[in-house]
């Protein structure tokens, strides 16, 4: 699956990821997963707001 938005190497992204947003990915996940309400009928938090739109 990530390779269908052209992840292809992981260490990259996160180093890019921290660069960007100050944290790493699973410190952003947690920090998402605290906050978001438990949605019971699903495994996922509900889709994250586009900062940029």
């Amino acid at each position: 699956m990530a390779d269908a938005w052209g992840l292809s190497n992981f260490s990259q992204f996160s180093s890019d990821y921290r660069k960007l947003f100050g944290l790493c990915p699973s410190a952003s996940l947690k920090a998402r997963r605290a906050v978001a309400p438990v949605n019971r009928g699903s495994r996922t938090a509900p889709p994250l707001k586009k900062a940029w739109a």
